[in-house]
């Protein structure tokens, strides 16, 4: 049960973090470099352009959300580690944040899945803000519509490569936390008492046992 908890959080993780990433690139590939003009008159062009890159980008960053979602989820999830009924153990997070490792790759994919939405939330909504626009004629009649998003190349791709960076690190926290989670249950007081108790048990029988064999 715990194994499936955690690969379930895991496949998760991996699946909307590559969602995240497919829909990046999609947005980088699908800008439109020009649009489709229509005279309005007054020698002005509306210049209008397709809306498939903003889709894209709007559905990368809700992907991006959901994995940093589960990321946290991934890490502060009480897995159950009692075989027998399956409860989850209570580890405080105070115990998981004792491990300095934990601590750096924690804050790495915090920083990286702020800097991948910080960029797939400014490309999309510049592309958003430009999808429409009015231009002068040219003098001799001809309309041209270039795109004004020239400036954002590369800042859907760049999103999209974070977003994957960021969940593939958010799978490495929550590896090193059920590891975090494992030593700390092993140095709880009960464990040890109960190992103890089970010594003194094994030790009485073969006391008893020797005991037995001399008065035979």
């Amino acid at each position: 049960m715990a194994a499936s908890a955690w690969s379930k959080l895991a496949l998760l993780l991996c699946y909307f973090g590559l969602k995240a990433f497919v829909f990046g690139i999609v947005a980088e590939n699908k800008k439109p470099q020009f649009g489709t003009g229509t005279v309005i008159g007054d020698g002005y062009v509306m210049c209008e352009f397709s809306r498939l890159s903003v889709v894209m980008g709007i559905l990368s960053m809700i992907s991006l959300l959901i994995t940093i979602l589960i990321g946290h989820r991934a890490v502060f999830y009480p897995y159950p580690t009692n075989k027998t009924n399956q409860q989850p153990a209570t580890v405080p997070r105070g115990a998981l944040l004792r491990s300095t490792i934990l601590i750096v790759f924690f804050i790495v994919a915090e920083l990286v899945s702020i800097s991948a939405l910080v960029m797939l939330v400014g490309a999309t909504k510049t592309q958003a803000a430009n999808l429409r626009y009015q231009l002068p004629m040219q003098p001799d009649g001809t309309m041209s519509c270039p795109s004004n998003t020239d400036k954002m190349d590369g800042h859907f791709g760049g999103g999209a490569l974070l977003a994957l960076d960021a969940g593939l690190i958010w799978f490495v926290c929550q590896l090193l936390a059920l590891e975090a989670r494992a030593n700390y249950l092993d140095r709880l007081p009960g464990d040890d008492e109960d190992h103890n108790d089970n010594n003194k048990k094994n030790d009485g029988d073969i006391v008893a046992s020797e005991d037995h064999s001399q008065l035979a």
